[in-house]
C-alpha cells in the first residue's frame, strides 16, 4: 500500500502528468510470473493508458555478456515477453560499467522523444479519483484477503484442537472396550452362540475405533464428526483478532 501512495505522489510531482514512464527491470534477473504479478498489481492502477507512455529499460545490460537483449528477451519467455508487446516494442538497455561519454542516455531521450511524437506530445495524465478509488480497492481486497487466511488460521487451529480431543476420547473409548468382560455368573447362564456374538462384537468395534484412531493420525480429511458435535463447532466463527 505504502508502495502505491508512492506511486500517486510521484504523479503529483510534475504536472499536468509526465510524457514518459521508465519500468527498470535488472537483465541479470530472471523475470518470473510473481514480478509480473506484482508489478500489474502496482502500474494497473494507472490505467490501461499508461502503457502507451512506458519504456522498458533493462539495466545491468553488461552482464549480458555476449547475450543480446532481443535474445535475452526471447529466453525469459512468456511474461517478460508480454511486458515488451505491451509496452510496444519501447526498450533499451544500460551497461552500468559504461559511463563515459552519455550515449546511453542520449540514445534513450532519443527513444522517449519517439514515444512522445506516437502519442501526439499528450501527457499521461489519468484520472485521478479513479486512480485513487482503484487503489482503494485494491487496498479493501488485500485488507478482506489477510481477513481471509486469518479465519482459517483460526479455523485449522481449532480443527486441530478438536480432533485432538477427538482422538483422545476414542483412545479412551478403545481401552474401555479392550477391557470390557461379560460377569461369571452371566457367562455360566449364557448360550456358546451368545457368547461369541459377545466377543465378535467386542472385535468388531475394536476395530472400527482403531481404524478411525489411524485415519485420524493421517488428518482430519475424511473424518465425519457426529453431525451434534460438528454443528456445536460450526456455530462458533474463529475470532478475528
Amino acid at each position: 500500500m505504502e508502495r502505491d501512495k508512492e506511486i500517486l505522489r510521484t504523479m503529483s510531482l510534475c504536472p499536468p502528468g509526465p510524457h514518459a514512464l521508465l519500468l527498470v527491470i535488472p537483465a541479470d534477473t530472471a523475470y518470473t510470473e510473481r514480478h509480473w504479478r506484482a508489478l500489474l498489481d502496482h502500474i494497473l492502477c494507472l490505467s490501461e493508458n499508461v502503457w502507451r507512455h512506458t519504456i522498458v529499460l533493462f539495466s545491468f545490460g553488461d552482464r549480458l555478456a555476449d547475450t543480446t537483449i532481443e535474445e535475452h528477451i526471447e529466453r525469459e519467455g512468456w511474461f517478460l515477453q508480454w511486458l515488451v508487446d505491451k509496452c510496444g516494442n519501447r526498450y533499451h538497455v544500460f551497461n552500468n560499467k559504461d559511463r563515459g561519454d552519455g550515449t546511453q542516455v542520449k540514445q534513450l531521450l532519443e527513444k522517449v522523444e519517439e514515444m512522445v511524437a506516437e502519442n501526439d506530445g499528450q501527457h499521461f495524465c489519468p484520472d485521478m479519483s479513479q486512480v485513487n478509488q482503484k487503489v482503494e480497492e485494491k487496498f479493501q481486497r488485500r485488507e478482506a484477503e489477510e481477513m481471509r487466511l486469518r479465519f482459517e488460521e483460526e479455523w485449522k487451529r481449532r480443527e486441530g484442537t478438536l480432533m485432538t480431543k477427538f482422538r483422545k476420547s476414542l483412545m479412551e473409548l478403545g481401552k474401555e472396550i479392550e477391557g470390557s468382560e461379560l460377569p461369571v455368573k452371566l457367562r455360566t447362564f449364557l448360550p456358546q452362540s451368545d457368547f461369541e456374538e459377545f466377543l465378535r462384537w467386542k472385535e468388531e468395534m475394536k476395530k472400527r475405533v482403531e481404524d478411525m484412531i489411524e485415519r485420524l493420525g493421517k488428518g482430519t480429511e475424511g473424518i465425519n464428526l457426529p453431525k451434534q458435535m460438528k454443528g456445536n463447532f460450526e456455530a462458533t466463527p474463529p475470532s478475528s483478532e
